[in-house]
């Protein structure tokens, strides 16, 4: 799968006895739906989850909407639309203000210019180019492109979580500082033994949910050795944590 979703790759798959290549030409689109995820930091930087309206209004608004085919007029523009090499003039004005306190954003931010060029040749019929295979994005496709990302990238207080990590995010969003893995245990008795806490602990931190701190001024029971501590990230504290500005402020 990673080496699939990266794009241009040509892959083999065993089949009985013959072998299935693909071929891919682009970043291929790779949607699915899961009613729980645990997803790793690899999953992470490779695929956005988006979290669905599981409000009773929305549940009510399905209720009211019957399947539809796509009209003929969709499907012909659709049809229509032709590859073309985007160029973004402003790229340099994104790459300043494009968030950069984590690794994760260096895929990002050619991810986010991909969206840029995916509403540019969207909107081919407007665009012009030097030459006839390059159309030129506008400030209006970054515009556009900002909305869907902010949207997406809500952060990662919108990863949907088990209820055993709810409960553990629960304890460390009403502790007033770092607390350490005892403490966390008396508040989930009889949820989970210290191993197991010690595993969801991990998972957490690697989904950038929790910080881990090491107590200089306390020790545990082995002399020389700093007691370690849990508490929500500031990524998890601020719920809408990526901001990009508008084209007029580029």
């Amino acid at each position: 799968m990673r080496v699939f979703t990266a794009g241009k790759t040509r892959s083999a798959i065993a089949k009985e006895k013959e072998a299935l290549i693909f071929e891919v030409e682009g970043k291929p689109i790779v949607l699915t739906t899961t009613a729980t995820t645990t997803p790793t930091e690899e999953i992470l930087n490779r695929f956005v989850i988006v979290k669905l309206d599981e409000s009773e209004e929305q549940t009510r608004r399905t209720f009211d909407i019957e399947e539809e085919e796509y009209s003929e007029e969709i499907k012909e523009f659709l049809k229509n639309l032709k590859s073309y090499e985007v160029e973004i003039p402003f790229k340099k004005k994104i790459s300043n203000v494009f968030p950069a306190k984590k690794v994760r954003s260096r895929r990002d931010y050619q991810r986010f210019l991909d969206w840029i060029r995916a509403v540019a040749v969207f909107h081919q019929d407007e665009r012009r180019g030097h030459t006839t295979n390059t159309i030129k994005a506008e400030l209006e496709d970054y515009d556009i492109a900002r909305e869907c990302y902010m949207n997406a990238f809500k952060g990662v207080a919108d990863i949907p979580l088990k209820p055993v990590d709810k409960k553990i995010v629960d304890v460390l969003e009403k502790a007033e500082e770092p607390i350490i893995v005892s403490k966390i245990l008396e508040f989930i008795e009889g949820y989970l033994s210290k191993p197991s806490l010690y595993t969801h602990l991990k998972n957490l931190k690697n989904k950038g949910i929790i910080d881990e701190f090491e107590d200089k001024e306390a020790f545990g029971f082995t002399k020389n050795v700093p007691v370690t501590k849990y508490a929500l990230s500031e990524e998890f504290k601020d719920k809408n944590p990526i901001k990009l500005p508008n084209s007029v402020d580029l």
